[in-house]
């Protein structure tokens, strides 16, 4: 993580730095250019343990000499943030020469969040002061960094030496981005990492929680990931991934995963051996074309960050094989173009690598082992795997009896060699036919349960990698343990809570007017080249800040609605653009309609609004498994598209975007029963589809 030496603990001038907690990660490689540049700032970051952390705010807000503030959605009115603005405003009464400067980081509706009385002073403020807006240098681009380093926000927290130095001369150069090629017009939108050399190649640094906060990771990049589709097909069941039809119908369900991660974030996590081992990615960078230079673009520019397990550089050789023609253009790729890379640990003593060993073994090595050793014992587990894989009743002995066979083998066999037992050894324990190789996935489907306990391990390993750095797993192939991780990973978190009566109110009040205007693209192919030329769009930065702040209300604030129309309107927008700009891509006129999906558990309420509102189509579904406990998990999902008549409803090439995720107060029956009650409650024509 960032040191807390960024925060200034000197006598000479330095600005105050005003933020929303929920943009640490952004704010703080913003700051690290700052630094990088010998420019003194202050932010909360620099209150020592033990000390009364208000007293020290205003202690250093009254020392300061400019006032700094950084806006996003996430913003929403935060009372210590309403506080420090009002200081700010008090000290420029007192000081006319004492500086605020507002720096927009996304397309923030002031009239919206303080247009109300109660903020009047804050919006005055807002209407006279001038913003310096990344959106008018389309996004945190090299040119809106030198803005933001330049003398002209920081004159006056210059001492008299340094303006003497200054004077009659240009404006600083900025520090840190010579190794940077801005052709792409943008940069990785969280501002420079350290940079690093080994093995004869410079790259860029991040540690963990330094990405994106809505990074996502594609599951599907797992060198054994299986669609759910293959364990039904008869190739697949004799040859596993040997099956050369098989093999490029996996390869380009791969890259429609990072092709479509790619549109709907701002950034892709990929491990680096499937950056030279799998097909899907060196098919882009293979032939010297425009995909080619798509591939080394968004290398260069963070769209990709590459993670590194025990290697110390993106091109150190691996322990396991490799195909040689595409290592080699690999490193000829990081030889000629600085590439991000991300680390458990980038400590290192005499070469000692230990923190990074340490940091594997508990967040990616522990975890499976925990799902070996203590499932079998876990009751609460075992029921949720039961579900999630729908177990029939009367096999729920045997497949209690497997776990512990597996229990029962991992012990046994961590005992003779301490840290042994992986995600392999179940394979060759009770996976694949003896005397086969364990990446080529030819699974014995006469031992119990093969495919079950497959998609279980293989999923938990997935995840994994992504929890522990703290980026969204993703993929469009969800099944059963998706809800199963969900309420996993929200029984660890302080997540805010519900009401019965707050969801019925929020239900009643959703009305899609504007379904009428949607349309969708006709299923474009779109290509990694059209990917790269898109996210140069200020439309579509415009669809990605829209996304975020959905995301951020999701989980910080009240259940609102009103994202989907905003959303669904930058992404209209989107589309238009992606119309002009690649000819393959042409918009079609369809009837307007967008699922709603409540989750609560393991039971969903699926509802579907039509054009003009004048349908709403339910869909219950596993209702038996609605429980009667409160402090129930809630997740609030919506998509373009009737999810209910059309299972192929990614063809609108959007995501799902997450409304709420939480804890019900009163149980998921009363929730349920709410929802329809709101739903009956706007007098439509309604269909049910139980």
């Amino acid at each position: 993580m960032v040191s807390e030496s960024m925060a200034y603990k000197g006598y000479d001038p330095f600005a105050f730095i005003s933020y929303s907690h929920a943009d640490t990660p952004k704010v703080e490689s913003l700051l690290r250019v700052l630094r990088k540049n010998g420019r003194r700032f202050w932010y909360d970051h620099g209150i020592e343990y033990s000390s009364d952390w208000q007293d020290t705010i205003n202690e250093r807000l009254k020392s300061s000499s400019a006032f700094i503030l950084f806006m996003t959605n996430g913003i929403e009115q935060r009372a210590e943030i309403i506080r420090e603005i009002r200081t700010a405003i008090k000290r420029r009464r007192e000081d006319p020469d004492y500086g605020i400067f507002v720096i927009m980081l996304e397309r923030v509706p002031i009239k919206h969040l303080f247009g109300c009385d109660e903020f009047a002073d804050i919006f005055e403020l807002f209407n006279n002061v001038q913003y310096i807006s990344a959106a008018n240098f389309r996004g945190i681009t090299v040119d809106f960094l030198e803005v933001l380093t330049g003398n002209g926000i920081w004159r006056s927290c210059m001492t008299p030496e340094e303006l003497a130095q200054q004077s009659g001369q240009s404006e600083i150069g900025l520090v840190g981005l010579n190794e940077v090629d801005a052709e792409s017009e943008y940069i990785y939108p969280y501002a420079l990492p350290d940079t690093r050399e080994a093995d004869g190649i410079a790259f860029f640094t991040l540690n963990v929680g330094e990405t994106d906060p809505n990074a996502v990771y594609p599951i599907c990049m797992d060198n054994q990931w299986v669609p759910p589709g293959f364990f039904t097909d008869k190739a697949f069941r004799e040859y596993g991934f040997r099956a050369p039809s098989l093999s490029k119908q996996r390869k380009k369900m791969q890259q429609y995963e990072i092709i479509s991660a790619l549109l709907h974030n701002w950034q892709v996590l990929i491990n680096r051996a499937s950056a030279f081992n799998s097909e899907a990615i060196a098919d882009w960078y293979m032939n010297d074309d425009d995909n080619t230079r798509a591939f080394c673009e968004l290398l260069r520019n963070g769209s990709f960050v590459i993670y590194l397990m025990k290697e110390k550089s993106p091109v150190e050789r691996p322990y396991f094989d490799v195909n040689g023609e595409q290592f080699a253009k690999w490193k000829e790729i990081c030889r000629n173009d600085p590439v991000y890379c991300i680390r458990m640990s980038w400590n290192e003593i005499d070469g000692n690598d230990s923190a990074n060993s340490f940091e594997i073994a508990r967040t990616l090595s522990m975890r499976m082992m925990n799902l070996f050793l203590t499932t079998a014992n876990d009751k609460q587990r075992l029921k949720e795997l039961q579900i999630a894989m729908g177990v029939p009743e009367e096999q729920i002995a045997e497949f209690n009896a497997l776990w512990r066979r597996l229990r029962d083998t991992a012990i046994e066999k961590d005992d003779a060699k301490p840290g042994s037992y992986s995600r392999n050894s179940v394979y060759q324990d009770f996976l694949i036919q003896q005397g086969s190789q364990v990446p080529d996935c030819i699974l014995d489907f006469e031992k119990p349960f093969v495919c079950e306990l497959k998609q279980i391990v293989d999923f938990t390993y997935m995840i994994n990698l992504p929890a522990a750095l703290h980026i969204n797993p993703v993929s469009s192939y969800e099944n059963g343990l998706w809800d199963y991780y969900m309420s996993e990973r929200r029984s660890e978190q302080n997540l805010r809570t519900i009401s019965a009566d707050e969801l019925y109110c929020s239900v009643i009040d959703f009305m899609p007017e504007f379904l009428n205007e949607m349309y969708a693209a006709a299923e474009p192919e779109v290509s990694l080249a059209d990917i790269a030329l898109i996210r140069k769009t200020a439309e579509w930065k415009a669809y990605i800040e829209a996304r975020d702040a959905g995301r951020k209300r999701a989980s910080l604030n009240e259940i609102d609605f009103h994202d989907v129309e905003v959303v669904w309107l930058r992404y209209r927008d989107l589309l238009t653009v992606c119309a002009d700009k690649l000819s393959h891509c042409r918009m079609r006129e369809q009837p307007g309609c967008l699922s709603v999906i409540y989750s609560f558990g393991g039971c969903r309420l699926t509802t579907v609004y039509h054009e003009n509102s004048n349908v709403i189509c339910i869909r219950r579904e596993q209702t038996e498994k609605l429980r009667d406990n409160p402090r129930e998990n809630l997740v609030i999902e919506f998509v373009c598209g009737d999810i209910i008549n059309n299972s192929n409803v990614q063809n609108c090439f959007i995501e799902k975007l997450r409304l709420f995720e939480g804890i019900l107060l009163q149980s998921g029956r009363a929730a349920y029963q709410k929802i329809l009650e709101g739903l009956t409650a706007h007098e439509h024509e309604f269909t049910e589809n139980s």
